[in-house]
């Protein structure tokens, strides 16, 4: 499984502008109730829905880097190479199953909110 690189400092901030600028967008009421319109809500949980997605590859390319550490230096030594190469896999197969489901539960759950939305009145 590869863990998507194409994200960057620079578009996580961009992102967070784009959230400050849709956010500052929305129109108020007299009555500090926010009149927040469908269009406003479904672009919030794409924005949300990716930066979810953004920051849990962050933290699985970091986890895969720290882990790869002592894998590295296990797999050097000849006693250790063979058995440490297959408690890898099993480590990365572990945590990619483990990141991919925390990553499909964030897309379940922007599923149910724009389905909340789309039933709003």
């Amino acid at each position: 499984m590869s863990i998507p690189d194409n994200t960057s400092l620079t578009e996580n901030f961009t992102s967070a502008e784009v959230a400050t600028q849709l956010i500052e967008s929305i129109p108020h009421s007299n009555t500090h109730h926010a009149a927040i319109s469908a269009d406003h809500l479904r672009g919030l949980i794409d924005l949300s829905e990716d930066a979810f997605e953004q920051a849990v590859n962050v933290v699985q390319r970091t986890h895969r880097a720290i882990s790869g550490e002592p894998f590295s230096i296990l797999e050097k030594i000849p006693v250790t190479a063979q058995p440490s190469e297959a408690v890898r896999l099993i480590h990365d197969g572990i945590a990619d199953l483990t990141y991919g489901a925390i990553k499909g539960g964030g897309r379940l759950t922007a599923l149910i909110a724009r389905g909340i939305v789309s039933l709003r009145k």
